[in-house]
């Protein structure tokens, strides 16, 4: 009796020493790793961070690296704040992001924007098509009104365009006169016009599907 006594103490004794050690034990969380765009090329580093206002250009160095993907994948992190830097070539921008690993299972989905350069190529590629698309949509476009200004935005599937009055140079420089906003979106291979009829202003309220950046980049656009 005795002996069955002294293993159960012995037995206790190990379960509340190991059951201590887990709970000194790191904790760690999933985070699901995702490339929206580009699906392909992408690699994500992670990065441990001290937490509050550090700028991330000072935590992304090798000293603080803690894992690194080059597919998507979901993979376990020790609880804590972290900063997340993905690349992907020469034609895309880096990008880096603060997250906060927790009690929660974290998601992070990898959209790149292309460089200036890589949309530029791309704007004088698409451009007809767009144009095309814009005539199709708008009758009066190509009679009263004319494309002042375009660019490509973020991964390239974004087009934001200005639209003005058909005026002489004399005229815009003595009238005034509105300019219109248009953003177009390349679904499925073909581009489709998303702000009918054009705004003065694109909003969020108004176009929740269009990146908020890519909104904020039209609006900001003067008329040449």
């Amino acid at each position: 009796m005795r002996r069955f006594i002294t293993l159960l103490i012995i037995v206790a004794v190990i379960g509340g020493a190991g059951y201590a050690v887990y709970k000194l034990l790191p904790k760690k969380q999933t985070v699901t790793v995702n490339f929206v765009s580009p699906t392909k090329g992408v690699t994500v580093k992670f990065y441990k961070s001290p937490g509050g206002d550090t700028p991330n250009a000072q935590i992304i160095n090798d000293s603080n690296l803690v894992q690194e993907v080059s597919s998507p994948q979901t993979i376990k992190l020790t609880k804590g704040d972290y900063v997340w830097q993905a690349t992907a070539g020469d034609q895309y921008t880096k990008k880096d992001r603060k997250i906060v690993v927790d009690s929660k299972p974290v998601t992070v989905d990898i959209t790149l924007a292309l460089t200036d350069t890589a949309l530029g190529s791309l704007l004088s590629t698409e451009s007809s098509q767009i144009r095309a698309t814009l005539n199709s949509a708008l009758p009066l476009l190509a009679s009263q009104y004319e494309i002042n200004t375009e660019k490509m935005y973020g991964d390239g599937t974004w087009y934001g365009a200005l639209i003005v009055p058909r005026l002489t140079a004399e005229q815009r420089r003595t009238s005034y006169f509105d300019i219109f906003r248009v953003v177009v979106h390349k679904e499925d291979g073909r581009w489709k016009l998303v702000s009918n009829p054009p705004e003065l202003i694109l909003t969020t309220a108004k176009f929740p599907q269009v990146p908020k950046e890519v909104l904020s980049a039209i609006n900001a656009t003067d008329a040449q």
